[in-house]
Order: C-alpha cells, then sequence, then structure tokens
C-alpha cells in the first residue's frame, strides 16, 4: 500500500532544505525545514512576500530544484533523482512560456505529439482541452493574436491535457489587469474541479489566495508560519506576521490583566483596556492583540452595546470612500494610537455631520478579538 492510500497525501515533503549560493560565497537558505502534504484533488495555495521561498518550494516539487536534504514523494515515489519529465506533475509558468511561431493546437498538443500520440486522437483531446477553457474556434491563431487572458487559458490547456496528477501555478495571474485577474481566480478553481487533479499555485496576492484555496501555506524567510484554511488564516492567524501580511490590520502590544473563564482583560502600551477570548492566555503575559478593520462598528451615544460587544473612545482623522466601503483613520482616546476602520456604507449615517477632530464611539466584538504569540 502506497503512502498516498495510507493518508491521502499526493505530495509529502519532510524536512526539506534548499540553499543557494552566494556571488560573494555564501549561501542563502530558501527553504529551511519545510513539512508539507497535499492532498488527492486540493487546491493549496503558497502565499508570502517576494523572496520567502515559494516558487523554490514549486521548484523542487516539479523536478527543475533539488533539494539539500530531507525527502520529497509524490504519490508515494521518493523523487530524489527523478528528472522533471518522468514526475507526474506540470507547471504554468509567470510568463506562459508559449511557443510563438506554433498556433494554438500545436501549443497545447505539443506534448502529446512528443508522446507519440496519434494525429485524431491528438486532434480529439486538443478539441476537449480548449473546449474545457472556453477557447474553441481558436485553434489556428498564434499567441501574439491573443490576449493575454486567452494565452493564459492556453498554457493552463496545454498544462493538463496530459492529465497530470498534480498542476504547479506559478503566479500565472500576475499579468492579467484586475477584472480579468478576478474571473480567472473563480475560472481556475472550476477548472481545478471539473478535472480532479491537485493544484499548488504561487502568489503573493493575498486575495488570489483567499478565493481558492482549499488551505493556504503562509510562507517567509524559507520557513511556513501557518497552513490552515482561508477563514483560519485571516481570522485566527497564528502570529503577528500572518496578521499583517494578511489582510488590513490593528496591532496592539499588550499585558492580560485578568482572565475570567473564556474572557480576558488585556491592557495595552497606549492604557487602553480590551476585553476579548482568553484563549489560553495567563494573567501577566505579555503578547500582540490583533482587531481587523471590519471588527469595528460605530456606535451612536443613545445606542446601547451590542451583546459580546465592547467600546471604544477614539476621534475621526481621515475618511475616504471606497464604493461600497468607508475607510476610517481614526486615533484612540487615550493612547492616540492610530487604527485603521471600515464602516460599509449602510452604515455611514452615524458619520454624519462628524469632521476631522471630533469625537467617535467604537465597537468591536469580543469574540473578534484576537491573541497573537510571535
Amino acid at each position: 500500500m502506497t503512502q498516498m492510500a495510507q493518508d491521502g497525501a499526493l505530495v509529502r515533503l519532510e524536512s526539506a532544505v534548499k540553499r543557494f549560493r552566494t556571488p560573494e560565497g555564501g549561501s542563502v537558505t530558501a527553504l529551511d525545514h519545510v513539512d508539507l502534504t497535499v492532498g488527492q484533488n486540493e487546491f493549496v495555495t503558497l502565499l508570502g512576500p517576494s523572496g520567502c521561498g515559494k516558487t523554490t518550494l514549486l521548484r523542487c516539487v516539479s523536478g527543475f530544484e533539488d533539494l539539500d536534504s530531507g525527502t520529497l514523494q509524490i504519490a508515494g515515489r521518493p523523487m530524489a533523482g527523478v528528472p522533471a519529465h518522468r514526475r507526474p506533475v506540470n507547471t504554468v509558468f509567470q510568463n506562459y512560456a508559449l511557443f510563438p511561431h506554433m498556433n494554438v493546437a500545436a501549443n497545447v498538443g505539443y506534448s502529446l505529439a512528443v508522446a507519440g500520440v496519434g494525429r485524431e486522437e491528438r486532434r480529439r483531446r486538443v478539441r476537449e482541452a480548449l473546449a474545457l477553457v472556453n477557447l474553441e474556434g481558436l485553434e489556428r491563431r498564434k499567441p501574439g493574436q491573443l490576449s493575454g487572458g486567452q494565452q493564459q487559458r492556453v498554457a493552463l490547456a496545454r498544462a493538463t491535457i496530459a492529465k497530470p496528477q498534480i498542476l504547479l501555478l506559478d503566479e500565472p495571474l500576475s499579468a492579467l489587469d484586475r477584472k480579468l485577474r478576478q474571473n480567472m481566480q473563480l475560472e481556475l478553481k472550476y477548472l481545478q474541479n471539473e478535472l480532479g487533479i491537485s493544484f499548488v499555485f504561487v502568489t503573493h496576492d493575498q486575495e488570489e489566495a483567499l478565493t481558492m484555496s482549499d488551505r493556504v501555506v503562509v510562507l517567509d524567510d524559507g520557513r511556513i508560519q501557518q497552513i490552515g484554511t482561508p477563514i483560519e488564516v485571516y481570522h485566527r492567524p497564528a502570529n503577528v506576521f500572518v496578521a499583517q501580511f494578511i489582510g488590513e490590520s490593528n496591532i496592539f502590544e499588550a499585558r492580560v490583566a485578568a482572565v475570567d473563564g473564556d474572557e480576558a482583560r488585556f491592557e495595552t502600551a497606549e492604557g487602553l483596556s480590551l476585553i476579548g477570548r482568553s484563549d489560553g492566555v495567563s494573567p501577566g503575559e505579555e503578547l500582540s492583540i490583533l482587531l481587523r478593520p471590519e471588527n469595528f462598528e460605530l456606535l451612536s451615544d443613545d445606542r446601547e452595546l451590542g451583546p459580546d460587544r465592547a467600546a471604544m473612545e477614539v476621534r475621526l482623522v481621515q475618511e475616504v470612500f471606497l464604493g461600497t466601503d468607508y475607510h476610517l483613520i481614526v486615533r484612540t482616546r487615550p493612547g492616540d494610537k492610530t487604527l485603521k476602520v471600515t464602516v460599509r456604507d449602510a452604515h455611514h449615517e452615524g458619520l454624519s455631520g462628524i469632521a476631522p477632530g471630533q469625537p467617535l464611539r467604537l465597537q468591536y466584538s469580543r469574540h473578534r478579538l484576537h491573541p497573537l504569540r510571535g
């Protein structure tokens, strides 16, 4: 019985280390003892800033780079010494890497032609692949006659026509404009479900990661900071780096003043008293506290606190309209700490007649206040 059959892991990396030599004679550690599994028919996104190791990790899985230490298995088979073309994976690159002298059909069917698949079978499979990515009728066009989105679809069809067990995607949407990129995010997830194969997707764009992924792997400096569902990494980040990298954040440095059951009181460096979940914290412990901008609501003078809510006094600094939302910059009273607050347009009447410098009352859900360690 293979490892994949035992626990469902299609890809398994254990203690993966990859270093690169520098021109000065030293070395840079791109992967620092990384452990990761990818399940069958799972969409996993590698998310992090430039230089964090996500593309290196992808290249090690594909076979374009070799690990310095650690192990890699795909479908229960060790990959040490197995060249890229013999691994059950295909890669979609950031620049698509299409052959400019070949038309769409020839680009998509290239791997089948190299494998010696017959002409009629090849034509049939090319038609099916192009239909899956909505490119019927463009078989004779050259890549230079296509839009960026169409070129991206050609690259996807070419990568999936041989039915790999895993598709690796290295920031394939980065060259597209925002509207097209958002459309392609949904199409990629649909394509992954239709094909029934695993996708490992590299991006530095948090919106892409949260939109498409079954699990998000957040990396920094060659190490995994957190692995979780999009909801987990957004609402319950493992540390300050994850909290600040994913979404907008308000971070407070605080000390645990008291714990009462599942509730704790935190005293911040600015002199604020915040109430939230205890989450295993201990009195006297020093840590960081996260409150997202959307965790706040405006609270008028005649409005009572909602259940499980706590209040905060601030003054308005700046107001910015962004379509469905208003983004507010406020400062706390006391402490003068700058915070970001998001107010939905439907709730904006609470700001009527309030100018910069004037006081506001906010309330926040105690359940959304999240302690951070590290």
